[in-house]
């Protein structure tokens, strides 16, 4: 029972410092956020910046989410767990013991859960960082149109095609 208990407070206290990892990691997310919006203080259009930052919080509302399901998640673990060890703590037949290789599926299938998590997160992330980039490349695009067309007095309808942004994919 000991040595149950023991695993036990070992898989809760992993699952503890994990958490404490991905929230440090949105919390640095979100500063890069925040700066990458001040750097686009020098966008002439405040609508389009406006929509810029309802983007990115709302990018950052789903890691807080994401983060929010996994803390419950792992508090509902360790919930199962504590009452698991209650269990184990009444006398029992042999037939019902928890061997390590239970205890080792357990902690295999939280790291699995973990993650999974943190490849969601990462790829939430990735999106969000795209669409900001694609934005921000039609902004810019709109602001030189806008730009040319004062200076011109005119612009001719091939005019953007020219000057669009081409944004390749790379895969490895």
């Amino acid at each position: 029972m000991t040595r149950t208990l023991k695993a036990a407070q070992q898989t809760a206290g992993k699952s503890t410092e994990r958490l404490e990892t991905l929230t440090e990691r949105a919390e640095g997310v979100s500063k890069r956020l925040e700066l990458m919006l001040a750097s686009m203080h020098d966008l002439q259009d405040a609508s389009a910046v406006q929509d810029a930052k309802t983007e990115a919080e709302a990018a950052e509302e789903v890691l807080k989410k994401e983060l929010e399901a996994a803390a419950m998640r792992r508090a509902e673990k360790a919930d199962a767990e504590t009452e698991a060890e209650e269990i184990d703590a009444e006398p029992q037949p042999e037939e019902d013991e928890i061997t390590d290789e239970d205890l080792l599926d357990q902690a295999f299938e939280a790291e699995v859960d973990a993650e999974e998590e943190e490849r969601l997160r990462r790829r939430e992330k990735k999106k969000a960082k795209r669409k900001a980039k694609r934005k921000a490349a039609k902004e810019k695009e709109a602001a030189t149109q806008t730009k040319k067309k004062g200076k011109s007095g005119k612009s001719t309808p091939n005019e953007g095609a020219k000057a669009a942004p081409v944004f390749t994919r790379h895969v490895a």
